[in-house]
């Protein structure tokens, strides 16, 4: 085959386009899990952090 014929093959082909959509979806839910998780990821290391302060204040008030 020739080039022209299979950019024209191609330029008429509806699969790369579904495809494309598919990729922009894909990229779209990638980025808001993203951002989803940053922020949770913020809030359960400050948790944690208050955790681990508490049960040092506790160990040092329990030590003779």
């Amino acid at each position: 085959m020739r080039l022209p014929s299979i950019l024209k093959r191609l330029l008429r082909c509806q699969r790369g386009a579904s495809a494309m959509e598919y990729a922009f979806l894909c990229c779209l839910i990638v980025v808001v899990m993203v951002a989803g998780l940053k922020g949770f990821a913020g809030s359960a290391t400050t948790t944690w952090n208050n955790v681990s302060t508490q049960v040092q204040n506790a160990v040092s008030q329990s030590a003779p």
